[in-house]
């Protein structure tokens, strides 16, 4: 038999059936379909009132990913032995959680912005962020390509470079996915040289309890990809941390606790900020929108 080759190791979540897989997937993509149209419809009603936020459309193309994946999944339970639906299904599961990675950094630096407007408006602060976002890109195109090249070749040589790609990009998601924490913390808890510039709705306490949280969700699901990469075995035997129970959890558990945190708790009245603010001093200029001033205190 030709390309595309069945894999020699062992998937995350294993080779899915129809009576466990197909009705967890059916669950799991009633919630992201009810998450895109919940963030839909509040990306509608801002744009009606002239409140751009486009974070909540990410959400939806988000959601709309998550649904194709599992609905791929669902016809390769129909077709275990079709490896090109296997591919499929592994390139959007891998290709969608980036978006949320890409948010939390967002509303970090924002938080940073606000809380040390001399920090976070720092040409090279600016750069870190742009660098990163571009390193998230990187990232996606080449663990995309290593697991796709995987499929279409049995040399040993070519095999061992694509799971080098996958080793080194998953680590570095994983370093990305974490990093917010220790920028959150540093803003809260380093004595700022100036008083923080609240933004957009609530308390900047809030704001960081949220990102916290999300950020610590989507580590806690990158680490464990990340290890299972490391954990490798033979697709004959699998190890424990392969099975569809964590799989489920650690992937589209986590992404569906994220995404209605943060639109349950407003996250775009939250996080807004006010079009082409670019330096100190800007983001103060939108408060007069929202009735509750943003302080350091819970709110």
């Amino acid at each position: 038999y030709g390309p595309p080759y069945p894999p020699q190791v062992a998937a995350l979540g294993l080779i899915p059936d129809v009576r466990v897989d197909v009705p967890i997937c059916i669950i799991l993509i009633i919630f992201f379909f009810a998450a895109a149209l919940l963030n839909g419809a509040i990306l509608a009603r801002n744009l009606g009132r002239g409140h751009k936020f486009l974070p909540s459309g990410v959400l939806v193309g988000f959601c709309l990913t998550r649904i194709i994946a599992l609905s791929l999944r669902i016809a390769w339970a129909t077709q275990p032995w079709n490896v090109s639906l296997n591919i499929a299904a592994a390139v959007f599961a891998a290709a969608g959680v980036v978006l949320l990675f890409i948010l939390n950094l967002l509303f970090t630096h924002r938080l940073l912005r606000g809380l040390h407007p001399n920090i976070g408006w720092l040409p090279a602060v600016n750069a870190f962020f742009l660098f990163t976002y571009f390193l998230i890109f990187v990232c996606l195109v080449c663990a995309i390509t290593a697991l796709v090249v995987s499929f279409y070749t049995l040399d040993p040589v070519s095999l061992h470079d694509c799971r080098v790609v996958q080793l080194f990009t998953s680590t570095t998601l994983a370093l990305i996915a974490f990093l917010p924490i220790p920028i959150l913390l540093f803003a809260a808890f380093y004595p700022g040289l100036r008083r923080p510039e609240p933004f957009g709705y609530g308390s900047l306490t809030t704001k960081i309890i949220l990102v916290l949280t999300a950020a610590t969700l989507m580590t806690i699901g990158a680490a464990y990809r990340c290890a299972v990469n490391y954990a490798v075995r033979p697709v004959l035997f699998p190890g424990w941390w392969h099975h569809k129970a964590c799989y489920y959890i650690f992937n589209y558990d986590l992404e569906l606790v994220v995404i209605f945190l943060y639109a349950l708790f407003r996250f775009d009245l939250r996080f807004h900020v006010p079009d082409g603010a670019c330096k100190p001093g800007h983001y103060a200029k939108g408060q007069h929108a929202y009735k509750r001033v943003s302080t350091l205190t819970v709110r």
